[in-house]
């Protein structure tokens, strides 16, 4: 478990670093792609519907103080977060340890 743990966490690294260096390309700019962008590239109808539900099904405010400073976020930044989480999940993992049929335990 911890092994895929670690693995999965290099992964999300490796995407972020992805994400940053194709923003410092096209742009030259380390904070862009925002997630917003990065959103509205893959389907933009779909950011404007989930706005429009988060602001009038839930609640206006959750949408306006939360979620969309969360969206100007760089777009490396989540999958660099959740990386560094699921690392330090990883990394406090221990594997049990098996007894000898002639040891006891301390």
């Amino acid at each position: 478990m911890r092994r895929k743990l670690i693995i999965i966490a290099i992964l999300l690294f490796v995407v972020a670093a992805v994400v940053l260096a194709m923003g410092l390309i096209e742009h030259g700019d380390w904070a862009k792609p925002s997630i917003a962008s990065a959103w509205a590239s893959l389907d933009a109808n779909s950011l404007v519907g989930f706005g429009a539900l988060v602001e009038q099904k839930i609640d206006a405010d959750l949408w306006f103080d939360v979620l969309l400073p969360f969206l100007t976020w760089p777009a490396w930044a989540p999958p660099a977060i959740v990386g560094v989480i699921v690392l330090a999940i990883g990394l406090l993992f221990r594997p049990k340890r098996h007894l000898k049929p002639d040891e006891h335990p301390a």
